[in-house]
Formats: C-alpha cells, sequence, structure tokens
C-alpha cells in the first residue's frame, strides 16, 4: 500500500467511519464494510447461541453489510439485523465463507492503513477536512449518509480529532508567543530576539519533520532506528518496557542477541571439538607409525669416539668475507671505513683461533 492509497482510504475511514467493498451474490448487489471497534463491542449484546459458530458468522457478516440493491440498511439498523441474519441464512454455505473472507481481507486493509494515520494529520487536505467538519465532529454533515452515527466514532476519528485539536492549539500558542515578544521587545529587546530565533529554530525542526512523516505516512527515520534496535534486543525506554524485558527472559522468550550468542557460542564448541579431534587423529597416526618401525633393523645408539669429536673440531669455518678489491671509485672516508673493518675482522678471527 502505498502512501497515496493510504491517505485515500484515511479519509474514507474519517468521513464514513468505515471501508467499503461491492460483491455480486446471485444477481444481489451487496456492498460490506469492516467492523468498527463499537461494533465489535456490541456483538455481545446480541441474544444468540453461543456455542454455535454458523450464528457468529452470520451476525457479523450483518453488522458488517452497508448496503443490499442500493438500500441502506444502516437506518434503523437495530430492526434490520435480524432481517439481515435470516437473509445470510438462506445463502448457500460457500457463499456465507466467501462473504466473511472477504469481510477479514477488508478489515487487513484497515488495519494497515491505521500507521499511515499521523502522516495525514499533516497534509493540508486533512485541515482544510477538518475546518469543514468542525470541532463538534459531525460526520455526517460532511458525508451527508444517514445512518453513519449508529456505527460509532472509531478509533481513528478519535485520533484524528485529538491530533487536530492540538494542531489548532499550536497555531493559538504561535499567535499569543508573537505577542507576547513584541510586548516585551519593548523591555528587552536583546532578549526577546535571543528566545525568538530559539522558537523559530524549534519550529522550523518540527515543520521540517512533520513535512517528511507526511511524505512518507509516518517518521521513516525513527521508524528504521526502533527497526535496528530491535533487531538485537527489545527497547526499554520506560519502566512498562523494562518489566516487559523480564518477563520476557523470565519465559526464556530469546531476542536476536540472545541467538547470536547462542550461535557464537556453538560456534566455538564445534571449533573446539574440531580440534581435539584432530588432534586425536594425529595421536592415532603417530602411534601407528611408531607401531609399524621394526626395532630389529635400527641401528642400536653408541657413545661417540674421540676421533670423531677430533675430526669435528679440526673442521675448517666456513666464513666468507667480502672485501673491496679496488677502491678507485670509493673517496677517502669510505677507504678509511673499509679498512678499519677489515682490520676488526682479521682480529676478531685471530682471537677465535
Amino acid at each position: 500500500m502505498n502512501v497515496h492509497e493510504a491517505y485515500d482510504n484515511i479519509e474514507k475511514i474519517i468521513c464514513y467511519g468505515f471501508l467499503t467493498v461491492g460483491v455480486t451474490i446471485d444477481g444481489v448487489e451487496i456492498i460490506l464494510k469492516n467492523m468498527t471497534d463499537r461494533e465489535y463491542e456490541r456483538l455481545q449484546f446480541y441474544v444468540l447461541d453461543k456455542d454455535n459458530t454458523a450464528s457468529q458468522f452470520l451476525l457479523q457478516v450483518a453488522m458488517a453489510t452497508f448496503m443490499i440493491n442500493g438500500i441502506n440498511v444502516l437506518e434503523d439498523r437495530p430492526c434490520k439485523v435480524e432481517e439481515l441474519v435470516s437473509f445470510y441464512s438462506k445463502l448457500p454455505n460457500q457463499f456465507v465463507l466467501r462473504i466473511v473472507e472477504i469481510i477479514r481481507e477488508l478489515q487487513e486493509r484497515y488495519i494497515e492503513t491505521i500507521r499511515y494515520l499521523e502522516g495525514y494529520c499533516y497534509t493540508d487536505g486533512s485541515r482544510q477536512l477538518w475546518k469543514s467538519i468542525g470541532v463538534d465532529g459531525s460526520f455526517r454533515v460532511c458525508t451527508g449518509v444517514p445512518g453513519i452515527d449508529s456505527v460509532g466514532i472509531n478509533q481513528v476519528q478519535q485520533s484524528w480529532m485529538l491530533i487536530n485539536r492540538q494542531l489548532d492549539d499550536e497555531v493559538k500558542y504561535g499567535q499569543d508567543f508573537g505577542l507576547s515578544i513584541m510586548i516585551s521587545s519593548s523591555f528587552n529587546a536583546k532578549g526577546a530576539r535571543s528566545v525568538q530565533r530559539s522558537y523559530e529554530v524549534r519550529r522550523e525542526e518540527l515543520d521540517q519533520l512533520r513535512k517528511d512523516i507526511a511524505k512518507y505516512g509516518f517518521d521513516k527515520k525513527r521508524i528504521s532506528e526502533e527497526k535496528k534496535s530491535n533487531q538485537w534486543t527489545a527497547p526499554i525506554k520506560s519502566r512498562e518496557d523494562l518489566v516487559r524485558e523480564l518477563y520476557r527472559q523470565i519465559r526464556g522468550k530469546k531476542d536476536k542477541h540472545d541467538l547470536f550468542v547462542e550461535q557464537w557460542i556453538e560456534r566455538q564448541k564445534k571449533a573446539a571439538e574440531e580440534a581435539k579431534r584432530r588432534a586425536e587423529e594425529r595421536q592415532i597416526t603417530f602411534r601407528k607409525e611408531l607401531e609399524s618401525i621394526d626395532l630389529a633393523q635400527v641401528e642400536p645408539s653408541r657413545p661417540v669416539t674421540i676421533e670423531e669429536i677430533q675430526k669435528v673440531k679440526d673442521k675448517p669455518k666456513e666464513t666468507t668475507s667480502d672485501y673491496i678489491s679496488s677502491y678507485k671509485n670509493l673517496d677517502t672516508r669510505d677507504r678509511y671505513i673499509q679498512k678499519i673493518s677489515a682490520r676488526v675482522i682479521r682480529s676478531t678471527d685471530d682471537k677465535k683461533r
């Protein structure tokens, strides 16, 4: 789902309270909608057989019906729920199951759209819609569809209204702040300019952040940072996060950091076992080679004789010294160094003898 599609869905959810999709069954045009949180709460007030799964499905399908052949069933809804349940009970089971599947897909699309709500609230279209609906939140005035109020306000509408009221408060605060700066500048112009510059810098940063959120539908930078941190350990930013992390460790549920440490320990164990195996193989090979030697063919050891020792002493030392035979291309300093080095080498050899 891209940003533009998500914003269109959010506008429909705000105005109508739900998303819709049309299906045709045996020539009957049915417009289905997703169930809101208020409608899920109302299901418990209908007297049905709790053990009968089919009746529960039929009731959910009835609550998720918006129009049948162009007739709005949201008007006088309490009286029409039983008629809808009776209508759907006469349909084949495969049709009812298909409708339930469509409603489930519509509900998933509704949930996926919610993550783009903050970005939509910062768009110009959202602010214009807020001005047209008004602070009382009369969504029926905006749509003109009767029966919308029977669905009840959903969490998206509530959050959208709260954010827009907060934005209105920020606008009013900015106006009051400008008036206070104008008054304070007559007493302390330098201090007023400093406070105003600080406010403008923070205001520009906030406006830029909201533009980015409106562009992508959410705070992309924050989401990416949280995603990176969540890949290794659970974020601990509050007391609730700390308690949640404690219970996670008590349950033995492992995060990516724990899995990485376990994999590292497993690799170290495998490396140690491999080194141990190779050492044992070398020992076995050495023992086999030692056992294969015929001791009868091995020459027995004997002490060294005096003649052999003297022979080693009389052996000349292989000492080579390269001297420069010609000094034609050398200057006086290099010739002097060569002569001194030759004398030192000769005297050292004489002492050794």
